[in-house]
C-alpha cells in the first residue's frame, strides 16, 4: 500500500474477501474501531427492504458482509450499510414505539436502544476495544504516521508502526505507560532470589518496542557482517554484546534520522513481557517437571526443552547430552522469530529465543515503590539480560527471570530488541 493510501485511511485494510491483513500477520476477522454515535437520519432508502450501498464501492468488497447484516438484521425497513475498508456503518432509522434494533453480525453485540426523535444509531463493530491512546501523539490520529514509518496500524494487539531499510522490516509495537508489580513472589516456580522483594513500578512514559528480537537480516543490513553462529535472516541475530549493540543503535539511527532506537530499561523489559499480567508467564502460570521440561512454554518460547524439536540447519548445537527435556533432540539453536504465540501486547519471543541485552545494569530491589525505576549506567559496568534463550532451563524463561553480563560479552545466546521512547 502506498503511504498516501495509509494516509488517507489509517487504518488496516481489508481485502477483497472481508479478512483483515496488516503487514505480514493475517487476522481472520475485522479489524474495526469501537465507536457509537447519533446523527441525523440520511435520506431514506429506495427499497426499505435493502441495504444500501454507497455508489462506487465495489461489489467484491460489500457482498459479504452485506449479505450477513442484512440476514441477522430480519431485514428491517430502512436499513443502510455504508462500506469503507473494513468499518461498517450500519445506520438504522428508528422503529416506532421504542423498540430495540439488536446487531449480533458478526460481533457480540448488545442491543442498540432506538430513538424517536428524527436520528438515527450508528455503530461501528468491532472484534476488541482499542487501547485508550493520547491523541497528541497517536500516529493514526492525525492521519500523519512517523517520517520514518513504511508501514503503520492498529490490530487486535494495539498500535504498530513500522520501518524499512533497504528490503528489511522490522514492526515496533506500542507499549503504553502504566503500573505493574516487578519481580516475583516467594512461593514462584523456578523464583531466584533477587527476582524479590516484588514491588510496584510506575512506568510513566509510552515507548516502541521492537516486535520480534533484532534479526540477522536487519543487522547485516545496518553494519554490513553478520557475527551470529547460527546464521539464517530471520534468525535473531547472537554472539553481539552490549558495546555492539550500542554501536548498532548510533548506525541504524544515522541512516533514518528521528528513528532514535535505543535499548529498553530492565523495568521498561518486564512492563512489556508481561503486558499487564501478573503470572510467571504472560500466558499463565508455570509448572517445571524438568530442568528443560515445562510444557506451558511450549506455545510461547523456545527454550532448552524444545529448540531442538524439527530443528534444520546443519550447525545446530549438540545438545544430545542435555537431561529433562520436553522434546528431546540431538541439536538444538535458535529459532526463526515470530513463531510462537505472541503476548497481548503482540510481541513475539519475549521469553526464550535468545537473552536479550537492557540499556541498564541490575538493581537490587527493595519493597518501596519505583518510579521509572534505572539501575547503573556506568561505564564497564554489568548488563541486565533477560528473555532465557534457546539453550536455557525453564526457570529462566519467566517475566521476572533476569540475567547479569559483561558488557563486551559475546555469546551464541545474547541478543536483543530496540525500544524508542516517544518524544
Amino acid at each position: 500500500m502506498s503511504q498516501a493510501s495509509k494516509q488517507k485511511t489509517g487504518r488496516v485494510q481489508a481485502d477483497a474477501s472481508g479478512v483483515c491483513r496488516s503487514g505480514r500477520r493475517t487476522v481472520d476477522k475485522p479489524c474495526l474501531p469501537s465507536r457509537s454515535a447519533v446523527r441525523r437520519n440520511p435520506t431514506k432508502a429506495e427499497d426499505p427492504a435493502k441495504p444500501v450501498i454507497p455508489a462506487g464501492m465495489p461489489e467484491s468488497i460489500v457482498h459479504g458482509w452485506q449479505t450477513g447484516i442484512h440476514d441477522k438484521l430480519g431485514a428491517k425497513p430502512g436499513i443502510h450499510i455504508l462500506v469503507t475498508g473494513c468499518i461498517w456503518d450500519i445506520l438504522v432509522p428508528h422503529p416506532s414505539g421504542g423498540e430495540a434494533v439488536q446487531i449480533g453480525c458478526p460481533a457480540d453485540l448488545s442491543g442498540v436502544p432506538a430513538r424517536n426523535d428524527g436520528f438515527s444509531l450508528i455503530f461501528m463493530i468491532t472484534m476488541q476495544t482499542p487501547p485508550i491512546i493520547n491523541t497528541a501523539w497517536h500516529p493514526l490520529a492525525s492521519g500523519n504516521p512517523p517520517a520514518w514509518a513504511s508501514e503503520w496500524g492498529q490490530d487486535e494487539y494495539g498500535v504498530f508502526v513500522a520501518f524499512t531499510l533497504e528490503k528489511v522490516t522490522q514492526r515496533l509495537r506500542w507499549i503504553p505507560p502504566g503500573r505493574f508489580m516487578m519481580g516475583s513472589l516467594d512461593g514462584e516456580p523456578g523464583r531466584l532470589d533477587h527476582e524479590g522483594p516484588q514491588h510496584p513500578v510506575f512506568i510513566t512514559r509510552g515507548f516502541w518496542l521492537f516486535d520480534t528480537p533484532c534479526t540477522q537480516a536487519l543487522w547485516e543490513t545496518v553494519m554490513g557482517g553478520n557475527p551470529s553462529h547460527f546464521k539464517s535472516p530471520r534468525r535473531p541475530v547472537e554472539q553481539v554484546s552490549w558495546d555492539q549493540v550500542r554501536t548498532f543503535l548510533h548506525t541504524i539511527n544515522a541512516k533514518l534520522p528521528g528513528l532514535d532506537l535505543c535499548l529498553p530499561t530492565d523495568a521498561q523489559w518486564e512492563h512489556a513481557c508481561r503486558a499487564r499480567t501478573d503470572t510467571a508467564m504472560y500466558s499463565g502460570p508455570i509448572e517445571i517437571l524438568g530442568e528443560r521440561n515445562a510444557p506451558a512454554l511450549n506455545p510461547i518460547a523456545w527454550y532448552g526443552g524444545n529448540s531442538g524439536e524439527g530443528y534444520e540447519l546443519d550447525d545446530g548445537w549438540d545438545s544430545s547430552s542435555w537431561t529433562e527435556l520436553q522434546h528431546p533432540n540431538p541439536k538444538s539453536g535458535t529459532r526463526e522469530v515470530g513463531q510462537k504465540q505472541p503476548n497481548p501486547w503482540g510481541l513475539y519471543d519475549m521469553l526464550g529465543n535468545v537473552w536479550e541485552w537492557c540499556a541498564d545494569g541490575m538493581r537490587t530491589y527493595s519493597k518501596e515503590t519505583q518510579i521509572d525505576p534505572i539501575g547503573t549506567m556506568d561505564a564497564g559496568a554489568g548488563r541486565v539480560l533477560r528473555s532465557g534463550s534457546w539453550n536455557s532451563f525453564a526457570r529462566s524463561c519467566r517475566s521476572a527471570s533476569r540475567s547479569n553480563g559483561h558488557s563486551g560479552g559475546q555469546y551464541y545466546d545474547f541478543g536483543f530488541r530496540c525500544a524508542r521512547v516517544q518524544s
